[in-house]
């Protein structure tokens, strides 16, 4: 499920950086770079995602409040 999380942050990064790499141009360093760095920040987004996702998750089982007393 990690994977499905991080995936879905490298696409959205690179799709973010392909949109402004579409409006003003850029070099070869610039695109190695901008691999790299989807790479990291979709791995990193996944990560959070998935961390937030599963805490999320947790506290939705547990009730806030006992009423069996």
């Amino acid at each position: 499920m990690i994977v499905a999380f991080s995936l879905a942050g490298f696409v959205s990064v690179k799709i973010a950086f392909a949109v402004v790499c579409w409006g003003i141009g850029h070099d070869s360093f610039e695109a190695i770079a901008g691999m790299v760095a989807s790479i990291g920040l979709g791995g990193w987004i996944g990560i959070e995602a998935y961390l937030s996702f599963t805490s999320w998750r947790s506290h939705k089982k547990v009730p806030e409040f006992d009423t069996s007393r």
